[in-house]
């Protein structure tokens, strides 16, 4: 008894298997159409696999930080962020978000500032680098190759001499490593408040939606790893779906 193909593949393999081996179609508006072999398309729609299951993840429907109001609450989102930055965070992206924004950084300064970390990055929110009570910095970044400071806004302004404040902070505690200030905005604008003698390698102005875009490239093949790894891990893709969803947040702001 004939065996029926089973999937998409299977089924377009026979199909073609079947279809006359002369036959073409044409008419006086377009070239012959010539299929493919059966073989190339079972080859293609095989390597859908992988693709197509995480992109069913992607379609995640559940948003947990709409749910918890985080909106445009500027400490609630430098908490998740740092959280993603965090290159031992529970998102279990590992350091791609953290690499991403390194590398804009990196490029910003021709190469002055590093790409990478060593041997560890810890990550903070709302700190006082020097203990100066009047500078409470939203992100610090404290790493062996470098001293990073990220000044989070969404609709607040900013304070006067803020940014100058931070950057003398950061070069403070960054002795000899290269150090900056990030200043991020919904709009990507730089700083007012820098000062004339901070160079601008020193407060690169990011957009949240630049650094969104970069998470997302950065992250797209581990978290389509985890996706479609098997068995699946619940608790991994919960948490790896739950950045994601952040990294839509943020190119919205």
């Amino acid at each position: 008894m004939e065996q029926i193909p089973h999937g998409l593949a299977g089924k377009l393999m026979s199909f073609f298997q079947q279809w006359p081996k002369d036959l073409l179609l044409s008419d006086i508006r377009s070239t012959p159409v010539i299929f493919p072999e059966p073989g190339a398309l079972q080859h293609f729609f095989t390597k859908l696999d992988k693709p197509l299951l995480a992109l069913r993840h992607y379609s995640f429907r559940f948003q947990p930080w709409q749910v918890a109001g985080i909106g445009h609450n500027e400490v609630r989102n430098s908490t998740l962020l740092a959280w993603l930055l965090d290159p031992a965070g529970s998102h279990g992206l590992g350091d791609g978000p953290l690499g991403a924004l390194l590398e804009i950084l990196h490029k910003r300064s021709e190469g002055k500032f590093p790409a990478k970390f060593n041997r560890y990055c810890r990550v903070q929110v709302e700190t006082n680098p020097t203990g100066d009570t009047r500078n409470r910095v939203d992100i610090e970044m404290d790493s062996d190759a470098f001293f990073l400071l990220i000044e989070v806004k969404i609709r607040a302004g900013e304070q006067e001499n803020q940014m100058q404040r931070y950057c003398e902070e950061a070069a403070v505690r960054a002795g000899i490593r290269p150090w900056a200030v990030v200043y991020l905005t919904p709009h990507g604008g730089a700083s007012q408040t820098a000062g004339p003698d901070v160079l601008p390698e020193h407060t690169p102005a990011i957009s949240w939606r630049q650094l969104g875009l970069a998470f997302d490239t950065a992250v797209s093949e581990t978290y389509q790893e985890i996706a479609s790894a098997q068995p699946v891990s619940t608790a991994r893709l919960m948490a790896a779906c739950s950045a994601i969803s952040f990294i839509n947040h943020m190119n919205q702001l």
